[in-house]
C-alpha cells in the first residue's frame, strides 16, 4: 500500500511541539498496522465522515483526516 501526506500536512507538522508530532506519528503508524494486518490498536479513533474521508485521533483534542484511493 502506498501512503502520501499533502504539503499542507507536512508544513502544519513541523509547526507542531515535538510531543504533539510523537502522539501524531503514533497515531499514523497505528493507522498503518490496522491496515496491513487487521489488528485495530485501541484508542485509534478510526471513524468514516463522509465521501472518501476519515479520520483518526491522534489526541482528545486533535485528529488526523485522510482519503483513501485505489481501493
Amino acid at each position: 500500500m502506498k501512503y502520501e501526506r499533502k504539503n499542507s500536512f507536512k508544513r502544519i507538522f513541523k509547526k507542531l511541539s515535538i510531543d504533539k508530532q510523537r502522539q501524531i506519528l503514533e497515531a499514523i503508524q497505528a493507522l498503518t498496522v490496522y491496515y496491513e494486518t487487521g489488528a485495530k490498536t485501541e484508542g485509534l479513533g478510526l471513524k468514516y465522515l463522509w465521501d472518501d474521508v476519515w479520520e483518526i485521533r491522534s489526541s482528545l483534542k486533535e485528529r488526523i483526516l485522510f482519503s483513501l484511493f485505489g481501493n
